[in-house]
């Protein structure tokens, strides 16, 4: 028999309403049977025992890294002891994440850029417009971090600036019913995967003992997800050809990385300035100014490293090695009885006419000394 479908009458209006209360009630009642049935550690118990694990963890699969720790100045002063003493035993630099405008962290020291460090963060208020400023000067390329206020840091791994990153991991309390346990979580997130936020574990020496154990590969596959590349198709024999068809070794490259991550891009003909990447007033021009400007993700293009790209940029392996060779104007061809006595100095010249001259002398004397005998 069809189902006829209309308007329900006043007495299907209360029994529906009815039907609604009372489920509003037992999702009420459920809410506060788990809320009640979990005992939450206190906060001091939960940053101990936090501490505890990141001094493991440096102790452990970081012990061969260079440390940079990052306190949030919100810290109290009890806590920022706490945190450098769990470091105590690990050589490591210390940095304060400052609550400001003018300044919300430390300039990046270039050279510790190149030594890829870890970069621990201590939070205690997460701000992602801090991590956003973090990211930007250092550029890290592992970040470890957690925090020991009421606000867990774990939602930081959803910002887009930590997309970049190859190694992020974030250490939070894991939350249980009906007991007290104080284990601590290890999460990560995978940008381009459907699951993006992955949780690896909870921490325990022998499951995280190595660092590809507690940093696993962000971005084994792109998911199929499109690039959009700054290039100059002008660039024998790395990157030329047309709109419709490019050639040359970075494109190779390009194609063999795409198939084997599963991702898909495009190109650029020529950047609107036809420069390739200088720094002006502040700000970067060409291929490379595309790039800072985020409207490309990175460029394929062979490209000079320099200083200032190395500061702002991050590059890949060298693939390519040139060599320059200074040519000056050949010297006209000199005498050839001049040719012994051009590479003598004056100096050298004069010694040797005054030494000549004294040996005549001296011979010319011992013979006549001899004749007059």
């Amino acid at each position: 028999m069809p189902a006829v479908f209309g308007r329900p009458g006043r007495r299907q209006d209360t029994v529906l309403a009815k039907m609604v209360g009372s489920t509003w009630l037992l999702g009420l009642l459920a809410q506060y049977l788990i809320v009640a049935g979990t005992a939450y550690l206190p906060l001091e118990r939960r940053q101990e025992r936090l501490l505890r694990v990141l001094s493991e963890v440096v102790s452990g699969p970081a012990r061969e890294q260079l440390l940079i720790l990052h306190l949030d100045a919100a810290l109290p002063p009890d806590l920022i002891e706490a945190a450098t003493r769990s470091l105590r035993l690990t050589p490591h630099l210390t940095l304060s994440i400052q609550h400001s405008t003018s300044g919300s962290t430390h300039q990046a020291v270039p050279l510790l850029r190149y030594k890829r460090p870890l970069h621990i963060l201590v939070w205690y208020t997460p701000l992602p417009e801090l991590l956003q400023t973090l990211c930007n000067q250092w550029k890290p390329s592992s970040l470890l971090f957690l925090s020991l206020g009421p606000t867990s840091a774990t939602s930081l791994l959803r910002e887009e600036s930590l997309h970049i990153v190859e190694n992020a991991v974030s250490l939070e309390l894991i939350p249980t019913v009906g007991n007290s346990s104080d284990l601590i979580g290890v999460y990560t997130l995978f940008p381009f995967s459907m699951d993006p936020h992955k949780y690896l574990g909870h921490w325990e020496r022998s499951t995280f003992g190595s660092w590809k154990a507690l940093f696993p590969d962000r971005f084994p596959t792109f998911e199929g997800h499109t690039f959009h590349l700054a290039t100059w198709i002008d660039d024998v024999p790395f990157f030329y050809g047309d709109a419709s068809e490019q050639k040359g070794i970075s494109i190779t490259i390009l194609e063999i990385l795409s198939a084997k991550l599963n991702f898909t891009y495009t190109v650029t003909l020529k950047p609107p300035d036809l420069k390739w990447g200088t720094l002006e007033n502040g700000s970067w021009i060409g291929v490379l100014g595309m790039i800072a400007r985020n409207e490309k993700n990175f460029t394929v293009n062979a490209l000079s490293i320099t200083s200032d790209r190395l500061q702002s940029f991050d590059r890949s392996v060298s693939i390519w090695r040139d060599a320059m060779t200074v040519f000056l104007p050949r010297p006209q061809q000199l005498s050839k009885w001049l040719s012994i006595f051009q590479p003598l100095t004056l100096i050298m010249l004069a010694c040797l006419a005054l030494v000549t001259v004294i040996a005549s002398a001296s011979q010319h004397l011992q013979v006549r000394t001899t004749y007059t005998r």
